[in-house]
């Protein structure tokens, strides 16, 4: 996720329940309106509660196979809020097509049968996990990652506060930081195939 070649940094994003990132695309299923598959990201980056992370320009081809994962250090005031990622393959003249997605709850980080609410401020570290992955990156071509905090409808909207969504009444904005570079543990797995 390093935003600089693994120069430390925090980015900031938004999560607002009553605003949340539509979906567009991945695997999602039985959403009228709404298209499973590989859909350009583009219109949702230019959203300003999206976060996008690119690599160089790959020099050679790079061919990827296995259980993809992204390890992410967040923060936040809220005493929960998700951390949804999405794998891009982002073309020279800057296509984005998901490739993957996953989501992760911040207040079930242990688990989902044990609620830890969040300290505010306090970073932790989670793992996504993105499912099977299968791809192959061109040369020239960028591996990008996705962060934001929803994706509606595929994921049910996380009301921010600690209550259920079944049960909730006081949904609040999560102020996100993912903390990156020198020591913060955030990173891409995949499996690359020789």
């Amino acid at each position: 996720l390093d935003a600089a070649a693994g120069a430390a940094g925090r980015d900031r994003v938004v999560s607002n329940p009553a605003d949340p990132v539509p979906t567009l695309g991945g695997k999602l299923c039985c959403h009228a309106g709404f298209a499973a598959g590989t859909f350009d990201q583009r219109p949702l980056t230019s959203r300003g509660d999206v976060l996008v992370y690119r690599s160089e320009p790959l020099a050679r081809p790079v061919t990827v196979a296995g259980e993809g994962t992204v390890q992410v250090t967040a923060s936040t005031g809220a005493p929960d809020a998700d951390v949804v990622v999405k794998l891009l393959d982002i073309a020279p003249a800057g296509k984005a097509l998901s490739v993957a997605d996953g989501v992760a709850r911040l207040g079930y980080r242990h688990g989902l049968d044990r609620a830890a609410p969040m300290k505010p401020g306090s970073p932790a570290r989670i793992r996504v996990k993105l499912g099977a992955v299968a791809h192959g990156f061109a040369a020239g071509h960028r591996i990008g990652v996705q962060v934001a905090g929803s994706d509606f409808p595929n994921y049910s909207v996380n009301l921010n506060s600690g209550e259920t969504l079944e049960r909730g009444s006081r949904p609040r904005v999560a102020h996100l930081t993912i903390h990156h570079g020198s020591g913060a543990d955030s990173f891409v797995e995949l499996h690359q195939l020789r």
